[in-house]
């Protein structure tokens, strides 16, 4: 079903109907037919400010933004700014928290001085204890190297029958690593990690 518009009072009407609903106006074939085929006049369509206005070449037509949409935008904009303005504060603020960690390792003496397998050994017997015990202290350890890795910034050393120490290093001190080689024995300094068995702010003796 399609509406048409009747000839005598032009208001909406479909054109399956007899006669129109409005004015009682009898619907013809015809009145259907040129109905159907009529071309839409100007006054018919809605108005685009923009159909009739002539553009020049290589002019770019200039859209009306509503003031909502305006302080949208803006407000998104800002909102990237901060957002991105934080994000390079945090890392900064981490980056410098980590140099500032090590070097205070690096001037500090240990609080213990022991190898990987006893350090290992502690914390088998009793996680719990051995958290409490050293947990904010700085440990001395050696031990043999399992595994070194630039991209995570760390060393494995041997503790037991599959079991190591992982020595995390700040990125800039990853440069001693091409130094090392397996199974060299190597002592190391830094911050017990109480969540594993690990130190933090790590550097090499």
């Amino acid at each position: 079903m399609a509406l048409i518009t009747c000839p005598e009072c032009g208001k909406q009407i479909s054109d399956k109907a007899d006669k129109c609903i409005h004015c009682g106006f009898p619907i013809t074939k015809e009145i259907i037919l040129k109905s159907n085929t009529e071309i839409p006049t100007k006054g018919s369509m809605p108005e685009n400010k923009y159909l009739n206005k002539e553009i020049k070449f290589g002019e770019t037509p200039k859209i009306q933004m509503s003031s909502g949409a305006k302080k949208l935008l803006i407000s998104n904009a800002i909102f990237g700014i901060i957002l991105i303005v934080g994000a390079w504060h945090l890392f900064k603020f981490d980056n410098d928290s980590e140099k500032s960690c090590t070097q205070t390792v690096a001037n500090s003496k240990p609080d213990y001085i022991l190898t990987a397998e006893e350090l290992n050994s502690e914390y088998k017997a009793n996680e719990f204890a051995a958290k409490e015990k050293y947990s904010g202290k700085i440990l001395q350890i050696s031990g043999h190297i399992e595994t070194f890795y630039t991209f995570t910034n760390n060393i494995t050393l041997v503790a037991g029958f599959f079991s190591n120490v992982s020595c995390y290093f700040e990125k800039e001190r990853t440069v001693e690593f091409s130094k090392l080689s397996k199974g060299q024995l190597v002592t190391i300094k830094g911050y017990y990690n109480t969540r594993v068995l690990a130190l933090d702010c790590c550097v090499l003796e």
